[in-house]
């Protein structure tokens, strides 16, 4: 199966920021607008990942959000969003997204996301050993 990464978003820029990081896990991938085209893309190819740029379109993020599950139930969704809106966050989260970053992030973030989220795609790994991995290698003092 080739991995592919379908990347959504309204802004040029970011969306040609996440593909060459996507590029440097190894990884091409596919950019579109929050569109039908998107739809179209999700329903006529199974990617490996979406990654969801929430970043002042003229959608909701909870629109986004549902406009990818629908399109594609049980592909892993990276969210990336401009600000740190814990409602946003609290919102996108409850909908089942895979992962949750807000800019700036680092490099290493985004590439980590992106691997967890093929091997959750392909079975190697589910979300709950990924989550219990990332809590066990946070030290104690950085959640205080």
């Amino acid at each position: 199966m080739e991995h592919r990464v379908l990347v959504i978003g309204d802004d040029e820029h970011k969306k040609e920021e996440l593909s060459g990081l996507t590029a440097v896990f190894g990884m091409p991938s596919d950019n579109c607008n929050w569109s039908d085209l998107a739809v179209k893309r999700l329903k006529s190819f199974r990617y490996s990942a979406v990654v969801a740029d929430i970043s002042g379109g003229n959608l909701s993020p909870e629109d986004c959000v549902t406009l990818a599950k629908a399109a594609a139930p049980y592909t892993p969704i990276i969210v990336v969003a401009s600000e740190n809106d814990l409602d946003t966050e609290r919102i996108v989260r409850q909908m089942g997204v895979f992962y949750y970053m807000v800019r700036p992030y680092h490099r290493e973030e985004y590439i980590e996301a992106l691997g967890d989220a093929v091997e959750f795609a392909t079975g190697l790994r589910s979300k709950e050993v990924i989550a219990s991995e990332i809590l066990s290698s946070v030290g104690k003092d950085e959640w205080r």
